[in-house]
């Protein structure tokens, strides 16, 4: 498996990112989210995982998010959901193997499926947008801990629990916690300290 250096996967970022805001948003971002996975792998080494993979398919999981940035710097958060696709498609015309450009595409929420597409009039072409491998499973679930809202902030199990529950059902409950069931609860507080995040900057449930 030939992956990309983590060099040039930041040049890939400069290269699509509208602004140095932007880059450093997103960039911050997807560091964090490879600190999360990076641990629970540490933590669970009987895991079946290849973790360089993991850690590129951190690094490359938001990529598509910088094509929704208007003029102003704004994210259109109306088709934020878009943005697994924008990113699998740019990952696509850069020639990155699919095992990689599949990382954008199905990390969105807990996994997004053709019924969730119909339901919710979601706007993506109809198919399953869900963690095919172990890989992309993980990157998806480390990926529900942080959000880059202004300011970006540290999401709890209990927020995003009550998050899914209440905006999505309990049938996405059940598979966020066989996620935490299969990969345990990473220590956020460890890594808040890392990037240099105040210990108030994580939501908990109300």
């Amino acid at each position: 498996m030939n992956l990309p250096t983590v060099k040039s996967v930041e040049a890939l970022h400069r290269k699509y990112a509208p602004s140095d805001s932007a880059f450093e948003s997103v960039w911050e971002h997807v560091n964090i989210i490879w600190s999360i996975a990076e641990e629970l792998i540490a933590n669970q080494p009987s895991l079946k995982l290849n973790p360089q993979l993991v850690k590129v398919g951190c690094l490359v999981h938001d990529i598509g998010v910088y094509k929704l940035y208007d003029k102003k710097g704004n994210i259109d958060t109306k088709n934020y959901i878009t943005h697994g696709i924008l990113g699998y498609e740019i990952l696509q015309s850069e020639g990155y193997p699919d095992y990689l450009c599949s990382f954008p595409r199905n990390h969105i929420g807990v996994g997004v499926t053709k019924k969730d597409i119909k339901t919710q009039k979601l706007p993506l072409p109809l198919a399953n947008y869900t963690p095919k491998t172990l890989e992309e499973k993980i990157v998806t679930f480390a990926d529900k801990f942080h959000s880059k809202s202004d300011p970006p902030i540290f999401n709890s199990v209990s927020f995003y629990k009550k998050f899914l529950s209440d905006k999505f059902g309990e049938h996405k409950v059940k598979i966020f916690e066989s996620m935490l069931k299969e990969f345990g609860e990473p220590d956020l507080k460890t890594i808040m300290k890392r990037f240099n995040y105040s210990p108030d900057r994580i939501r908990q449930s109300p």
